[in-house]
């Protein structure tokens, strides 16, 4: 299935926390990928720059209608 469609999410994180945030970003994107169809996703740790600390979430999708999906579980997501 090919990638039509990326999400990108920055979201700002205490470096003391870091560690624990990345354990709940892989829970969701689990969710993602069983729930909204995503067929790819990568996550980590800003190192450099103006959002250094901060995490990211790069998630790749087929469709539009994969994405609406997305919202479904950012609404009923524990992890999100």
């Amino acid at each position: 299935m090919s990638a039509n469609y990326k999400v990108i999410t920055i979201a700002a994180c205490e470096p003391s926390y870091a560690q624990e945030a990345l354990g709940h970003v892989g829970t969701f994107v689990g969710e993602l990928k069983d729930r909204a169809n995503c067929v790819g996703a990568r996550y980590g740790v800003i190192g450099t720059g103006t959002d250094a600390s901060s995490l990211a979430l790069f998630q790749s999708y087929a469709s539009l209608g994969d994405i609406e999906k997305v919202f479904e579980v950012y609404a009923s997501s524990s992890a999100y």
